[in-house]
């Protein structure tokens, strides 16, 4: 499921390519659609590992970058805003305009993806004490043993969850910028994205059920 999530997001980005002549704005949104797809894909490899906290907060990273490209779109005055956000004249400017667009499906969940991942990986910290389990038992001279202890199985596949259920709407706020200038040619790689999204979503239920009977078993 998750090589077929990566093939995907590879095909898609790479799709790019087929444009014959990109504007400086699509360059520049390119580039950053591909740090996007390096953060996901950076961030599973963590989440997998068992470091959910840092794994999350890549998740969130490419949230506000997946919103950002949206906000730029084709407009040059945007994306010279962006590259000028930490100006201190620019600061207020750059909050009031890149904020996230709830009015389209991959807009919501894209937001719900951001506060979930600040509230659990960036600023709370949790996400990874929230599913610590023991494993075993340490003492350096026989007294006052110290409990080891491991994120579990249910840790990790919250994660998983997370992640999947975020992946499309990552990718689809980004494709849709093109869409409107390279319809036609980014048709064949939009339809097979699509597919395999839609077969990404069972999934999403699936680990939401497996979770529930974890949640019911004792550690």
């Amino acid at each position: 499921v998750l090589n077929a999530a990566l093939r995907a997001g590879g095909l898609i980005v790479g799709s790019i390519s087929l444009i014959g002549s990109h504007t400086n704005t699509e360059a520049h949104r390119w580039m950053l659609w591909q740090t996007i797809f390096h953060y996901q894909k950076d961030s599973l490899l963590l989440i997998v590992g068992a470091d959910t906290n840092a794994g999350l907060a890549l998740i969130r990273l490419a949230a506000e970058l997946a919103r950002d490209v949206a906000i730029i779109r084709d407009n040059k005055d945007r994306l010279d805003l962006w590259w000028k956000r930490r100006d201190p004249t620019r600061q207020r400017e750059y909050k009031r305009t890149f904020r996230f667009d709830d009015a389209t499906r991959a807009g919501a969940m894209v937001h719900r993806t951001y506060e979930l991942c600040s509230e659990l990986g960036v600023h709370g910290h949790d996400s990874d004490a929230m599913h610590l389990q023991p494993v075993g038992k340490w003492s350096a001279s026989g007294e006052n043993d110290l409990l080891i202890l491991h994120v579990s199985d249910s840790g990790v596949l919250s994660g998983l969850q997370i992640w999947i259920a975020a992946f499309e709407s990552l990718h689809r706020l980004c494709l849709e910028t093109f869409l409107a200038r390279h319809g036609q040619t980014l048709a064949e790689p939009s339809r097979l994205f699509t597919n395999t999204a839609e077969a990404l979503r069972p999934v999403v239920t699936a680990l939401a059920k497996r979770l529930q009977e974890l949640a019911g078993t004792p550690n």
